[in-house]
């Protein structure tokens, strides 16, 4: 064959490779097309944007839940039950106190239920830990909190979720590559690695106890209880100051020679309101009392215009917050009950806030007493004869019997093992405390030529 002829024959050849591929590559690419079209949920091929959390909520502890922990030097494990194996009083105060049961808690399972609700989100709060996760999220489609994009989380551990706020959530950091315990002193006699940082315990309270943030126009969280405490005169205190009374004992129960010195109490008493009927004897034991300072000033009838005239003083003297503090839908209702023969007149005063949740949360009032605050209610009230009896009493209440009802009338989205006891709320869930209560008897002379202003 002539050198032409070769030419020719090459150039034919390699017209009819590239054709031949540029036919494949068409083809393949036209497959591509069209099984996305044909698959659901896929008209738009690219990924979903997604904003960082972080991003979202910029600075904020409570975005995020805390790092994975590793194992701990010298501990079995990093579980409430382990840290429980040496520090066994500290381990059953702890397991009757709220934050044992912050998971648990039959209104945080009945809240979390909501459609509205970013579980996640509320779980970074009440199981902080990133071990009781089973999966973390770290960023959610669009900037939308209702579409997280959640990644496996290979160290979940089933057990250490029940135990909500547990040990870890304050004493368990990652520092340098490993698990270490922050401890407020330290002695150098622990099997596990100790780094002394009693401010950080003391700050950790805030991380959850001072959320005040509007998550979307009907999503609010409002904790604003270390706000409360920076504004007051109290606020060179720490919240383990009142909240984790000291007592003197020893640290560890093991055989050996461990000195006995000043430990807090771990009840984490709050209210005076547990999560359950059976742990209302705990909160006396960890040193409940009210912060509500409440007293009948003077009173008075006249018998000629058939008034009686009251005056009650309340006072907050001794809490750093407000009271009442924490969850909104708290309230405390004191009533002034006169018994005059027949049945009792009732007068009631309510100590809290009001909110309006939709179309858009914004708080309407807030009468709560600050920090070192004395108030005083006055009133008047017709009686047709002399009372005998005044009975004083004021109630914290948590739940409103609104609230408790709806909440029952709901369950069925709540899922179990919850869901039967939040279907009877009120059996299982103490929803309010008397915090005072005092009867006083009017003598008969008293009023005899008592004469109103």
């Amino acid at each position: 064959m002539t050198h032409p002829a070769i030419i020719r024959s090459s150039i034919h050849t390699i017209r009819k490779f590239w054709t031949a591929r540029e036919i494949a590559v068409r083809w393949l690419a036209l497959v591509f097309t069209l099984s996305l079209i044909a698959l659901p949920g896929c008209d738009d091929p690219s990924p979903p944007d997604s904003v960082s959390v972080q991003d979202m909520f910029p600075g904020e502890s409570w975005a995020l839940p805390m790092e994975n922990m590793g194992p701990l030097q010298g501990s079995p494990g990093i579980t409430a039950r382990d840290c429980g194996s040496c520090h066994t009083e500290h381990y059953r105060e702890w397991s009757q106190s709220t934050h044992a049961h912050a998971l648990s808690d039959l209104q945080f399972q009945s809240e979390l239920s909501k459609p509205s609700s970013p579980q996640w989100l509320c779980l970074n709060c009440h199981i902080p830990v990133g071990n009781q996760r089973k999966e973390i999220v770290r960023s959610v489609e669009s900037g939308d909190l209702l579409k997280p994009i959640a990644e496996p989380n290979p160290h979940f551990d089933p057990q250490m979720r029940e135990e909500g706020v547990t040990c870890a959530t304050c004493h368990l950091r990652n520092q340098d590559g490993k698990t270490v315990v922050i401890g407020p002193l330290g002695t150098g006699r622990a099997p596990h690695p100790v780094v002394v940082n009693r401010k950080a315990l003391q700050n950790r309270c805030l991380d959850c106890h001072n959320v005040n943030y509007k998550v979307s126009s009907s999503l609010v969280c409002f904790f604003n209880t270390g706000n409360e405490l920076a504004g007051s005169d109290l606020s060179h205190k720490a919240c383990s100051d009142c909240h984790m009374p000291e007592t003197q004992r020893q640290i560890v129960k093991l055989s050996g020679d461990y000195p006995s010195r000043l430990s807090h109490l771990h009840y984490f008493i709050g209210g005076g309101i547990p999560k359950e009927f059976s742990l209302l004897e705990s909160q006396l034991k960890g040193g409940y009392r009210s912060g509500l300072g409440l007293k009948l000033l003077n009173h008075s009838w006249n018998p000629e215009t058939k008034r009686f005239r009251f005056t009650v003083q309340m006072s907050n003297l001794d809490t750093g917050h407000y009271l009442p503090t924490g969850d909104p839908e708290r309230f405390i209702r004191i009533s002034l009950r006169i018994y005059s023969g027949g049945p009792p007149v009732e007068k009631t005063y309510r100590l809290g806030q009001h909110w309006q949740w939709e179309p858009e949360a914004r708080q309407i009032q807030d009468n709560r007493l600050k920090s070192g605050e004395v108030r005083v209610w006055q009133e008047s009230v017709k009686l047709s004869r002399k009372p005998s009896r005044i009975h004083l009493e004021a109630v914290h209440i948590r739940l409103s019997e609104k609230n408790a009802t709806y909440m029952e009338s709901t369950a069925q989205r709540v899922p179990e093992p919850y869901r039967s006891k939040v279907a009877e709320l009120k059996k299982h869930y103490p929803v309010e405390r008397v915090i005072h209560r005092e009867d006083i008897l009017v003598p008969f002379s008293e009023f005899s030529s008592n004469k109103e202003e």
